[in-house]
């Protein structure tokens, strides 16, 4: 069962499977596909809740010779007619992980879409971080919030699509390390691609970012709406934002 403190918002937290897909727009889960195929992926895990994924049940799971999902926060009962590989009732996702590192598994590709609260965000990079394979990818949901409102923490009831502060934790954690390399494509509210190399000449680590501005940034602590204004001022800069069609051409050239 879910704690009594997250049932009301758990509830009303919008689905984002209902948002429609529109032409030429790609979704997380068209990186997805692009990246395994470029990358010639073998493994593939998804860490969300229930609420905050919604779009496993798209992957083409037939690409990949291992395809799981770590989901939490799982009411009893629920379903979206796609497998949970490793399930939690709450937020506690030490059982999982433990399976996950029982069975000797390490993944080509990992897809979090956390909630979207500062310090699960935070945990559950640092988990993807540590089963990704040398050579593989982390890709992070709702690293390019596109409005305050939906850029709050802790989640408040409201007609828009939660994205919390993923996009906080993000930065915070790149910015603070010179062994993680990474852009932000522009789609689907922002998909942060992380590596522990720079596969192309699109990524670059946080750590040589401006001093001053990590500086400034850095002061505003969890002054959440401070945060937001500050990354509109700065979104492309701190984020290293770039397009899907620039993204996919460099992941097409040979290493």
């Amino acid at each position: 069962m879910l704690p009594g403190f997250l049932k009301p918002l758990f509830s009303r937290v919008p689905r984002r499977a209902s948002v429609p897909r529109k032409p030429g727009k790609w979704c997380k889960f068209d990186l997805v596909h692009a990246l395994a195929d470029l990358e010639g992926a073998e493994n593939f895990l998804e860490i969300s809740t229930a609420s905050t994924g919604g779009s496993y049940r798209r992957i083409d799971r037939s690409r990949f010779k291992v395809c799981r999902r770590l989901a939490y926060c799982v009411p009893q009962g629920w379903t979206d007619n796609a497998p949970i590989d490793y399930s939690s009732p709450d937020l506690d996702t030490s059982q999982c992980i433990r399976q996950i590192r029982e069975q000797g598994l390490r993944f080509d590709i990992i897809f979090i879409d956390a909630w979207h609260e500062y310090e699960i965000a935070r945990r559950d990079f640092e988990n993807a971080l540590s089963l990704v394979r040398d050579r593989g990818i982390v890709v992070a949901h709702d690293c390019l919030p596109e409005g305050g409102e939906e850029a709050c923490s802790p989640y408040r009831d409201g007609k828009f699509i939660w994205a919390g502060v993923s996009y906080k934790h993000y930065f915070d954690e790149l910015s603070s390390r010179n062994d993680l390399w990474y852009c932000t494509v522009d789609t689907d509210n922002g998909c942060g691609m992380v590596r522990k190399w720079p596969k192309t000449h699109l990524y670059r680590r946080g750590a040589d970012s401006d001093p001053d501005l990590v500086r400034e940034w850095r002061s505003l602590g969890s002054n959440y709406g401070a945060a937001y204004k500050f990354y509109e001022l700065h979104r492309n800069t701190m984020m290293n934002v770039v397009t899907v069609a620039d993204f996919l051409a460099a992941e097409r050239q040979p290493d």
